[in-house]
């Protein structure tokens, strides 16, 4: 049992990618599925998410 629940956070994050427009979102997983290959880890991924995520809230609030 994961008491982290990785799985649903990945999830979840991938949700929130949906307010992204399709473009940067699209950049977004395009780099996340290009490190998933190095064979990192589901919280490797979840970290990446989150800090892209955060990167293009901030860039995109500054603009």
């Amino acid at each position: 049992m994961d008491i982290y629940s990785i799985d649903r956070d990945l999830d979840s994050e991938y949700r929130r990618l949906d307010k992204i427009p399709e473009n940067e979102r699209t950049q977004i997983i395009d780099f996340v599925n290009e490190i998933k290959i190095t064979g990192i880890t589901k919280y490797r991924e979840y970290f990446y998410m989150v800090r892209l995520r955060m990167i293009y809230g901030i860039l995109w609030i500054n603009s």
